[in-house]
């Protein structure tokens, strides 16, 4: 391990490059967690680190503000050179932190054990607000750097179609809901993928099989971002419960979980460990059973609206429904859900969609007899501007309910 004082004071230094190599840092890319990520990509010759007599090196990121403060935290590697390797062999490295709007530098140092061939470089990087930022309190108080604990290809073990990605970013959301009566919001993820995807037809049943979960998984981490924010609506008074299904695969993940109790890190990994072949084989045959079982599960989510004040009065009910659509084959039957199932219920349809996105979905004609509030968003700035009207909709007069 490094020594951390040589290492601070070779970041405190001026750029060095005892070796050649590639850098990239790449613009910053606002995620659906509405936290920016700038990646670090980066390349060397294996027959420049051998020339140079270093064996292994070690590669470390930080971050500094424009004061020249660091910030805390940092990104470490290990790295070792091979003997031999093939002419033009390069050893890649890959990072990336989380950041809040503003300005940064990064000192990326590539060192070996003793520190005799040693590769500085710093680069400046502006993180812009959000553009026409509906929410600008959102990430108060949040950090304004984070390293993320994992990053993609870090699980040797997993298969590249299962590689979970980067790791959430920390921290609570500001999100305020101004409420004179309780509120139960009730959270519903779906986290089917696109069903009856329209694939060539030359494609095996096995290459098919393999683009069907390659779509699920990045449903999942497309979902798991949206879900963790969404878990984090503050009622004044009232609570949120976090539920999440496979509507397509009958399979309910995650059952009226308390939003302030539930390990995101957990539930992501029990997600990761369910095998889809096998729920297919056993589901996917009664399609008027999955249309049920969709009805249903919202039914009951509908009609169960526990108290989240002890001994208080009955609890205003919002379920917020996240999905890409619910796709069945055509006249495949579908009920929807009577106002007098939930009396004192109202949707929220958060749809996430895409552009020229005309699909089937079957998700509105379970709701239309609720007529229920809808809002799509197709990408990270119309996640925020959708969050925006969520907060406004659900403050206020309890407005959409029935009277006692």
């Amino acid at each position: 391990m490094p020594d951390p004082k040589n290492t601070q004071q070779l970041l405190s230094g001026p750029d060095r490059r005892d070796i050649p190599w590639q850098v990239r840092v790449w613009p910053p890319i606002l995620t659906f967690q509405q936290r920016y990520l700038v990646i670090v990509f980066g390349s060397i010759d294996f027959s420049d680190l051998r020339k140079n007599a270093v064996r292994d090196f070690t590669l470390q990121i930080k971050v500094q503000d424009v004061s020249g403060n660091w910030f805390p935290g940092e990104d470490t590697s290990d790295y070792e050179v091979p003997v031999s390797s093939p002419p033009r062999t390069y050893a890649e490295f890959f990072s990336a932190v989380y950041a809040l709007p503003g300005e940064y530098r990064l000192a990326i140092a590539l060192f070996d054990k003793n520190h005799r061939k040693v590769n500085i470089l710093r680069n400046t990087v502006h993180v812009p607000e959000v553009k026409g930022n509906t929410l600008p309190d959102l990430t108060r108080g949040l950090p304004a750097i984070e390293f993320p604990s994992r990053i993609p290809g870090m699980d040797k073990n997993q298969p590249r179609v299962k590689d979970p990605g980067w790791s959430l970013a920390q921290g609570v959301e500001n999100l305020p809901v101004s409420t004179a009566r309780p509120l139960l919001i009730d959270l519903l993820l779906d986290f089917s993928e696109p069903d009856a995807m329209e694939l060539p037809s030359h494609l095996s049943q096995a290459e098919k099989g393999l683009a069907a979960q390659f779509t699920y998984y990045t449903n999942v981490r497309t979902m798991m971002q949206v879900g963790s924010v969404l878990s984090h609506l503050q009622p004044a008074r009232g609570c949120v419960r976090v539920s999440a299904a496979d509507m397509s695969r009958m399979h309910v993940l995650l059952d009226r979980q308390e939003a302030g109790k539930l390990d995101w890190k957990q539930f992501e990994d029990s997600l990761y460990a369910v095998d889809l072949n096998r729920i297919d084989v056993a589901t996917f045959g009664g399609q008027q059973r999955r249309s049920l079982f969709a009805d249903r599960f919202l039914i009951e989510l509908a009609t169960n609206a526990a108290s989240c004040e002890p001994g208080s009065e009955p609890p205003d009910h919002v379920v917020v429904l996240v999905s890409h659509h619910l796709r069945y084959p055509k006249h495949t039957p579908v009920s929807p859900i009577e106002p007098k199932e939930c009396p004192r219920c109202r949707f929220i349809y958060l749809r996430l969609t895409y552009v020229l996105d005309e699909r089937e979905d079957r998700y509105r004609d379970i709701l239309k007899l609720l007529q229920p509030r809808s809002l799509q968003f197709s990408s990270p700035q119309d996640f925020r501007k959708a969050l925006a009207v969520l907060t406004s909709d659900l403050s206020g007069p309890t407005k959409g309910f029935a009277s006692n």
